[in-house]
């Protein structure tokens, strides 16, 4: 197990999610739409909406886990006894490979990071464009300062979710747990919304990934501070950031339930705290200001660089628990 989560984390900090290649997620998600089609329908009651969400929940899961399983069994059985270098288990690394699908650290600094350069050369549609394809909330109407604080947010509550979470579960259920995850997150992510369409339909996905984040956010929002340690030692490449260590335990423990999730304020709290910004607050959403209560102190306004450093945090943060993990499972 060790030496699989070691080169999914590998492979993702290297390839990461190649556009040419079609990713399981994607897959998952036209069995979603598939079963939403026909599950659906109009004029149901709330307790008939659940059921049938319910029932699409159980068999995407269902479907993911078995299918991962058969490829990982699959492998193990081809590739029994071959090794590479008469060292590592050829299995090891195949299996590995695919499970880096289910990790996005690479992605998601990569992706973040653009909104940062257009926001370097003054280029707010751009940056604006950019920070569309990664939070659920309009930008049309942002500021700079709420670009950045999107960004930040998107960061730390990301970290939990494409790469905190999915290597704990492979940690402790291999590949097919990893990507069971992956589709309880993708069915949140699809049908998780409290809007009339989904109210009661995607409850029951929303709230069976509330629980399996449950742990991992609040590991997340651990490591972020640890992380947050070892970036304030590193002064040099953080000048301008004299906020207390302290104040992200502080900020977890009095704004982490400040969200929405009952998980994804960790994390953002942690990371507030750390750069000692206020995140969170009204925001629009489908045209419709949706006000949210603050994350934070807001010891100074968001900078630009913020996004930088919260990059370097995640990468830390990341690298450390999976190491962390790698070294348990030895």
């Amino acid at each position: 197990m060790a030496t699989q989560l070691l080169t999914a984390f590998i492979v993702d900090i290297i390839i990461g999610d190649p556009k040419w290649l079609p990713h399981p997620v994607r897959f998952i998600g036209k069995l979603i739409t598939f079963l939403e089609r026909h599950l659906l329908k109009d004029n149901l009651t709330a307790f008939a909406l659940k059921l049938r969400g319910a029932i699409l929940t159980l068999t995407v899961v269902t479907i993911t886990y078995l299918v991962a399983l058969l490829i990982s069994k699959g492998i193990e059985t081809i590739c029994e006894g071959q090794k590479v270098f008469s060292v590592i288990k050829l299995s090891d690394l195949l299996i590995g490979t695919i499970a880096s699908l289910t990790l996005a650290l690479r992605c998601l600094v990569q992706e973040t990071l653009k909104v940062h350069n257009y926001l370097k050369n003054n280029n707010m549609e751009e940056a604006k464009s950019q920070l569309a394809n990664l939070v659920g909330r309009d930008t049309e109407k942002l500021s700079k300062e709420g670009i950045i604080k999107a960004a930040v947010e998107t960061l730390a509550e990301n970290t939990s979710d494409g790469i905190i979470a999915p290597a704990f579960y492979f940690a402790i259920g291999g590949l097919p747990l990893a990507f069971a995850y992956k589709a309880i997150n993708t069915i949140d992510s699809m049908i998780g919304y409290k809007n009339a369409k989904y109210l009661y339909f995607g409850r029951i996905g929303a709230r069976i990934d509330d629980i399996a984040n449950f742990i991992p956010a609040r590991i997340t929002g651990i490591f972020i501070i640890l992380a947050g340690t070892l970036f304030h030692i590193m002064h040099h490449i953080i000048q301008r950031i004299n906020t207390p260590l302290f104040l992200g335990i502080k900020t977890i423990l009095r704004d982490g339930q400040n969200h929405t999730s009952p998980n994804a304020g960790i994390p953002e709290a942690a990371i507030a705290g750390i750069l000692g910004i206020a995140l969170g607050g009204p925001n629009y959403y489908g045209g419709v200001i949706v006000d949210k209560p603050y994350i934070g102190t807001p010891f100074r306004l968001p900078a630009n660089s913020d996004i930088v450093y919260t990059s370097i945090i995640v990468i830390i943060a990341s690298t450390t628990f999976i190491l962390l993990t790698i070294i348990l499972n030895l």
